[in-house]
């Protein structure tokens, strides 16, 4: 994704990578990715809210992850915990939205081959 971005005459597109994870995760994560976009923190769900791709987290699901040490309360730093669904819109200068991936299983994610693809056509 990387080299996709520093192709060419210049970056065909500018990726921003958005987390509900608050505090220094999003920089850190990065740093650990080697990430060359920008990465932001959507606190309070604001954008997720806004595109519906937020849900509550049921509470026998918060506290077989607090069993495991994980808080998302304080992770993403708001009383009630909720997950985003894995959303990928590429939206070119015009405005116009060039790929859209959606998919709540958050293992499957977005094609990164249709990404790149899109990424480095030319508009």
């Amino acid at each position: 994704m990387n080299a996709a971005l520093e192709g060419g005459d210049g970056p065909p597109a500018t990726l921003v990578a958005i987390t509900p994870e608050t505090g220094s995760h999003p920089r850190r994560m990065r740093a650990a990715h080697q990430l060359k976009c920008t990465v932001l923190s959507d606190v309070g769900y604001g954008v997720g809210l806004l595109f519906g791709i937020v849900s509550a987290v049921p509470p026998a699901i918060v506290t077989e992850m607090g069993a495991r040490g994980l808080d998302l309360a304080q992770l993403h730093g708001v009383a009630r915990p909720m997950l985003a669904a894995p959303a990928v819109y590429l939206i070119e200068p015009s405005g116009k939205i060039a790929l859209a991936s959606l998919d709540h299983d958050y293992m499957a994610g977005a094609d990164t081959e249709a990404l790149i693809n899109a990424l480095t056509r030319p508009s």
